[in-house]
């Protein structure tokens, strides 16, 4: 009866053993597993992340290309435009398109600025910023719209606008 007993005794432990075994195994082809739809999901991201890039250094593109095509497809906005920057007194109907588009021109930049952000494009971030600059440097008329109507930008824009004012100076609000 004692060997009995002890062969069975013997039997469990070696179906217990079996068990353990089989058990490391399962788990360690699910690690494995594991670890491969987590390298296959960092892929994944990688290039989802280069498309967001993509897409968005494509949007730049054509917002800036569109915003440039008004100049190129109007000599009179051109000519109101070039006006304007040179310091000319605009009046009436002249006033209001240069206004606008001083405006679209400003948030074509502050999209970008944000969609470059979005995609953690700190260049095309820059650029989008570096865009603006020089004209509110060289322009008195677009620093002078810059500076009224820097409430309204900051509303929707602060990162935008701290940016900007980081590169022309502090002394432009003061202006």
């Amino acid at each position: 009866m004692i060997e009995i007993t002890q062969i069975l005794g013997n039997l469990g432990e070696f179906v217990g053993a079996l068990a353990v075994v089989a058990t490391l195994i399962y788990l360690a082809i699910q690690v494995r597993h594991s670890a491969k739809l987590l390298e296959i999901n960092n892929e994944t991201s990688k290039e989802n992340a280069r498309f967001a890039r993509a897409a968005a250094i494509d949007r730049h593109s054509d917002v800036v290309s569109r915003w440039r095509g008004r100049l190129i497809a109007s000599e009179a906005v051109a000519r109101i435009w070039q006006s304007a920057i040179e310091g000319e007194q605009l009046n009436g109907v002249d006033r209001v398109r240069w206004e606008n588009l001083m405006i679209d021109w400003i948030n074509t930049h502050r999209s970008n600025f944000y969609r470059a952000k979005a995609v953690a494009d700190v260049g095309l971030a820059r650029q989008a910023v570096m865009t603006v600059v020089p004209l509110i440097n060289e322009s008195p008329v677009i620093r002078a719209f810059w500076v009224e109507n820097r409430q309204f930008n900051e509303v929707s824009a602060k990162d935008f606008v701290a940016a900007v004012e980081k590169e022309i100076g502090t002394d432009v609000v003061k202006t």
